[in-house]
């Protein structure tokens, strides 16, 4: 009988980093789903997070904190996926000591992470390679998408512009909304733009005050 991979999921949420975090590991039990591989996904962060997740391998705790509670119930992987802003390399070393493969999903080269995959789906990632000895896995070809976003529909793209929305998640590590956000209002100054400014944002209250003027909204979620 062959035995069944065993992967275990880390991850985090919160008021400060949003929801980002759950919803592309929760892409990746989606996708491990399909190969009937059922991952254990503890999660660090605000309880609300455990009403949006419909997943019955789900524990919620501080792994990052409660050291001796991550250490006591750190499982034995053939893959460990960690996906955090906030894990040291000491956590992290901790956890990929007990997996064949560990794979770290990154957004800006926070660290040298220990050995294994490190993935990164920004653009312009290619410098974040140069000094590390791992295996890396860039670009827009590694986005981790929701099962809703696999297969697109086919859909009319209108020639004029009439609405726009930009959102760049829960933060904004490159101040890309401010940028993204000037270069439209050059180009395209009369259309309806609306911009989700996250609870991590650096200038969050630069980017609400630039949002007053119409046709340009900004929203903070709550």
């Amino acid at each position: 009988m062959v035995k069944k991979m065993s992967v275990t999921i880390y991850t985090e949420s919160g008021s400060s980093i949003g929801l980002g975090h759950v919803f592309r590991c929760f892409s990746l039990i989606q996708a491990f789903s399909v190969f009937k591989i059922t991952p254990s996904f503890i999660v660090r962060g605000d309880l609300d997070v455990k009403k949006i997740l419909n997943y019955q391998k789900y524990r919620f705790y501080d792994w990052i904190s409660d050291r001796d509670r991550l250490i006591t119930e750190l499982p034995v992987s053939d893959i460990v996926v960690v996906d955090s802003y906030n894990a040291t390399l000491r956590i992290l070393r901790r956890i990929a000591s007990n997996a064949r493969l560990s794979v770290f999903i990154d957004d800006y080269a926070r660290l040298e992470y220990p050995q294994g995959i490190v993935i990164n789906s920004s653009i312009n990632t290619d410098k974040f390679a140069s000094k590390q000895n791992n295996k890396f896995l860039l670009g827009g070809d590694y986005a981790l998408l929701r099962k809703e976003f696999w297969h697109r529909p086919r859909f009319i793209v209108r020639k004029k512009i009439a609405n726009l929305l930009i959102s760049m998640g829960g933060t904004d590590y490159f101040h890309l909304s401010e940028k993204v956000l000037d270069i439209i209002l050059k180009k395209y100054s009369a259309i309806k733009i609306d911009l989700v400014i996250g609870p991590g944002f650096p200038r969050n209250d630069f980017l609400l005050h630039k949002t007053h003027k119409q046709p340009l909204n900004g929203f903070q979620p709550i």
